[in-house]
């Protein structure tokens, strides 16, 4: 009868070490995910500040577009790079244009030029390098 009842009690004991083996294992995995949420809502919110901070960059430099002055000087001098930078010479004559380059036949040309906005132009681009 002893042997019995002490079969029983280490049975009991065994049972409960096991059932407490089992909640330190729930409460380490709760632990784990709690610490996995923790760091997902962290990177979440450095996101959404990273996210933040380039949107206000970038309507930091909008604002700074449209405060800049717009004028007809700053467009030729834009266009005047534009195109000097684009412009290279052809060295194989096959590829140049054929025949008398003075007749504009079949190609845009302007009728007339107005000599002073020519030399307004020149006279703005002389001061802004002067």
């Amino acid at each position: 009868m002893r042997e019995i009842e002490e079969q029983g009690r280490l049975r009991e004991a065994a049972e409960r070490r096991e059932e407490e083996e089992r909640q330190a294992r729930e409460e380490a995995e709760r632990r784990e995910e709690e610490e996995r949420q923790a760091r997902e809502n962290e990177r979440q919110a450095r996101e959404a500040a990273e996210r933040r901070e380039e949107e206000e960059r970038k309507a930091r430099e909008d604002a700074e577009r449209r405060v800049q002055p717009n004028s007809l000087f700053r467009l030729l001098d834009r266009c005047h790079n534009s195109l000097s930078q684009a412009i290279r010479v052809e060295a194989d004559a096959t590829l140049t244009t054929q025949g008398d380059a003075a007749d504009p036949v079949n190609r845009l040309y302007p009728k007339h030029i107005i000599l002073s906005m020519i030399a307004q132009t020149r006279r703005k681009l002389r001061s802004r390098t002067a």
